[in-house]
């Protein structure tokens, strides 16, 4: 078990929200194209974070590896004191993941040889200002995971809530090429909300063209008194990222997630479904409905 569960990373969202805000008005549009932007994303999600909000059914709530510390803190743990050393985080909504991956080496008293990709110059932006203020050395490059290749392979893919960015057709395609990045013993460890029953986020596709303003309006002056944002700003930010988020994809069960591991020539290590718990902050609690699956795979050696 983790030896303090009080400790976790740092992470200064209020400092970085009105940055990742701003760098997002440019950096997000790729192809040159104002509409092909993930600014609804990475612009937004430090506001989220910092809302912490504690209704998991509720379309502005997010989790991050800070809601999941303990289970990367003893994935990670064993693998370090094996000499695994080489880390891809694959996708990062910001320094998130980075941070918890740099957390637990440092307590291993151990540098670790730490890469980060994503598509887009945001959360790579931030992960770059997050590293030079903990002083910490790791590579960010931008690139698409399914077409990204390295020099060297990797001990450790790490990624947080990743599969929902991909379509069930793109998932296998995805994790045969994250195990082409990885050295023969590697594994991947990730967290991934499960929705039973095959509930989409879809759901929500009715209640944003229709009440999304209005739910953004309602918590916009809270918001904005707390988050030092303007309030018609974070109401705009937040109605665009309820009606982008509903076209996200979900895994319906865990079987879902071993058969796509397996099916790819992974061999799992640990697959557990536990609901959302926190064990270091009092404004989150935990909603029975809300359930997560946290694996760690080993790539075959014969596959």
């Amino acid at each position: 078990m983790m030896d303090d569960l009080a400790s976790q990373p740092y992470e200064p969202l209020a400092v970085t929200a009105p940055l990742a805000r701003t760098w997002s008005q440019t950096l997000c549009h790729r192809n040159d194209d104002p509409a092909d932007s993930c600014a609804w994303l990475h612009g937004f999600w430090q506001y989220l974070r910092l809302l912490a909000i504690a209704d998991t059914s509720h379309p502005l709530f997010v989790t991050t590896p800070r809601h999941h510390a303990a289970f990367y803190w003893e994935a990670l743990r064993p693998l370090i004191r094996l000499g695994m050393r080489r880390v891809l985080v694959s996708g990062c909504a910001d320094y998130s993941m980075p941070a918890h991956v740099l957390w637990v080496y440092a307590a291993e008293q151990v540098e670790a040889d730490m890469t980060v990709v994503d598509l887009c110059e945001t959360p790579l932006r931030l992960c770059s200002w997050y590293g030079e203020r903990v002083k910490a050395r790791f590579t960010v490059e931008v690139a698409d995971i399914l077409s990204y290749q390295s020099c060297a392979p990797f001990d450790i893919i790490c990624t947080h809530s990743f599969f929902g960015h991909f379509s069930p057709s793109k998932r296998m395609k995805l994790l045969e090429h994250w195990r082409s990045l990885l050295t023969p013993s590697g594994r991947v460890i990730t967290v991934n909300r499960i929705r039973p029953n095959g509930i989409k986020l879809s759901r929500f596709i009715g209640m944003a063209h229709q009440n999304a303003h209005d739910l953004a309006s309602r918590l916009a002056k809270d918001a904005g008194e707390r988050l030092h944002i303007d309030p018609e700003e974070f109401a705009a930010m937040a109605a665009t990222y309820i009606a982008a988020r509903s076209r996200r994809y979900s895994i319906g069960d865990v079987e879902e997630f071993r058969t796509l591991f397996e099916g790819c020539g992974f061999r799992i290590e640990s697959l557990h479904v536990d609901p959302l718990t926190t064990h270091t902050s009092s404004d989150l609690n935990a909603n029975r409905n809300a359930q997560y699956a946290k694996v760690v795979a080993i790539r075959n050696y014969s596959s």
